[in-house]
């Protein structure tokens, strides 16, 4: 069998410093307005993929479906008003990167129903993974009949499986996830309060269930919740009847954990209205597995004037322009390689054949390489992990080594040995505690 493995890149980042005043580049209204006056899912994979060069350019092939940008990995839309009417939902069905939601308004946004950008529950049985929201990260696959095992969640903040799948941790974000009755570990906290830069929430861990005269079957970790950012030059409303939702979801069955809470940012010359904001965990399952940590609120205006959120949002006021995406000196860690493989510049992630990112067919230890920019060297240096999530069975975590480079463009390699068939890849920078 050949091996296949995923390459995930994650970015991680500092917050900025901004300035009043309420420019908002690109947002040139070329999908039109939104008014949703019927439930609505948007289909993020309907999307046409254009450069970041074409995207500065104006270029939107499809109007009124949003831009796929992978140098940036997110769906933007360019919208001149957006109005969600009362009792009525805009959720979105999830582009296959599952990248996170940019809304870029030249006019009023008013929120009067509900703005979903949450994680999907998946069933109980399914042996498939936790769907999140768009932005967000899987939940782990649960055991799907005898010797298929449970896997761990994915994300930066994903939850490691037990081995006897019982009692793990929700998925963490901002805080960790808690713990059910078994013994496991959270995974780390990520991200930072000006949500610099746009990633959801992690995945909780995947379940085996053995009750009493059964076939060994449990359920999917709950996926993360997911991300969203809408800048706008007009005024941001969110009346009482209103909210936006980034929340995560329980495991879909027995002691699988559930999804982390995802991201939030609002930037708008005001916000205002007595609507809800939540970005939490999905709850813990009724057999004692760990709920999921708190996601991320960031609201930046020149006046706000709101008071619904949880968890607690963090506060300021827009640069100018408007910061849309990460800025240079932010640090970016990215796996280039997989033994004598080069991973793509955009990998999915895709756990189905034939729908693999990288094809392995090297046995025993390999060497991952990855590239960085703006970490931190030794003495001094970021721990860099890479973490392996098998499909079934237990993920592990291996340290990467600095091999050469500078702050601004590093070298590191981590040598890890992979079982057959698919797992995914996914490494994260953290600095020291």
């Amino acid at each position: 069998m050949k091996l296949r493995i995923v390459g995930l890149i994650l970015m991680v980042g500092f917050p900025v410093a901004a300035r009043a005043d309420i420019e908002v580049q690109w947002a040139n209204g070329s999908d039109g307005d939104l008014n949703v006056t019927a439930n609505l899912v948007r289909d993020l994979s309907e999307a046409e993929t254009i450069s970041l060069a074409e995207f500065e350019a104006g270029m939107n092939p499809s109007p009124g479906k949003g831009v796929y940008i992978p140098e940036k990995r997110a769906v933007v839309f360019r919208y001149s008003s957006v109005n969600i009417n009362a009792s009525r939902t805009l959720t979105f069905k999830n582009h296959p990167s599952r990248a996170p939601v940019v809304w870029l308004v030249s006019g009023d946004v008013t929120i009067s129903g509900l703005l979903s950008v949450n994680a999907t529950q998946m069933g109980g049985a399914d042996g498939q993974f936790g769907e999140p929201g768009p932005g967000g990260f899987r939940g782990g696959r649960g055991n799907h009949g005898l010797g298929q095992l449970q896997s761990g969640g994915l994300g930066p903040g994903g939850t490691r499986n037990l081995a006897n799948g019982q009692g793990p941790y929700g998925g963490s974000h901002a805080t960790p996830g808690s713990s059910g009755s078994g013994v496991s570990s959270a995974g780390p906290t990520y991200g930072n309060a000006s949500i610099t830069q746009l990633l959801g929430g992690s995945g909780g861990s995947g379940a085996l269930y053995l009750p009493t005269g059964s076939s060994a079957i449990g359920g999917c970790g709950g996926g993360g919740g997911g991300a969203i950012l809408i800048a706008c030059q007009g005024i941001l409303r969110i009346n009482s009847s209103g909210g936006i939702e980034a929340n995560g979801v329980g495991g879909g069955d027995s002691s699988s954990s559930g999804g982390s809470g995802g991201a939030i940012k609002l930037i708008a010359d005001q916000i205002i209205g007595s609507g809800r904001l939540r970005a939490v965990g999905g709850p813990s399952s009724f057999f004692g597995a760990g709920a999921g940590g708190a996601g991320r609120i960031r609201l930046e205006s020149t006046s706000t004037a709101v008071s619904d959120y949880v968890p607690d949002a963090s506060f300021g006021v827009p640069a100018q322009p408007v910061i849309v995406w990460p800025p240079a000196e932010t640090p970016i860690v990215e796996i280039i390689s997989i033994g004598s493989a080069v991973v793509p510049a955009d990998p999915h992630a895709s756990l189905d054949y034939p729908n693999y990112d990288v094809p392995l067919a090297e046995a025993g230890e390999v060497v991952v390489q990855i590239k960085c920019k703006n970490i931190p060297l030794p003495p001094v240096a970021w721990t860099l992990d890479v973490r392996v999530i098998p499909k079934m069975g237990q993920d592990f975590t291996v340290e990467a080594e600095y091999v050469s480079g500078n702050f601004e463009e590093s070298t590191w390699e981590a040598r890890i040995t992979f079982a057959d068939g698919f797992s995914v890849v996914q490494a994260h920078g953290r600095q020291p505690s």
